[in-house]
């Protein structure tokens, strides 16, 4: 039996792919607390204290680490939650990070 895809079901999965590839960035800050900012992970981005962390210290020792991944639109609100706390975060495409 073959299977055939509507066009809704085809567009809800390209929605869903192109939605999910973003990263939410954080920066080096030598200006604010490590405490402040891995507070600020944890509320603004939902991470567990330990992920917080973690990503803290990278960004922190590597000039930046991916906060969080995700749709645009939730990765925005992120971004601009952080930077509303004076931490410098930003958002790309997950083709544009370095590793």
């Amino acid at each position: 039996m073959e299977e055939t895809i509507t066009k809704k079901e085809l567009k809800n999965s390209v929605n869903t792919n192109t939605e999910s590839s973003w990263h939410l960035l954080l920066w080096n800050d030598d200006v604010n607390d490590m405490f402040w900012i891995t507070k600020a992970l944890f509320e603004v981005c939902h991470l567990k204290e330990e992920t917080a962390v973690a990503t803290m210290i990278e960004a922190h020792t590597h000039g930046q680490s991916i906060a969080k991944s995700g749709g645009r639109t939730k990765m925005e609100t992120m971004k601009q939650g952080l930077n509303d706390r004076y931490i410098n975060a930003s958002v790309v495409k997950d083709e544009t990070v370095s590793n």
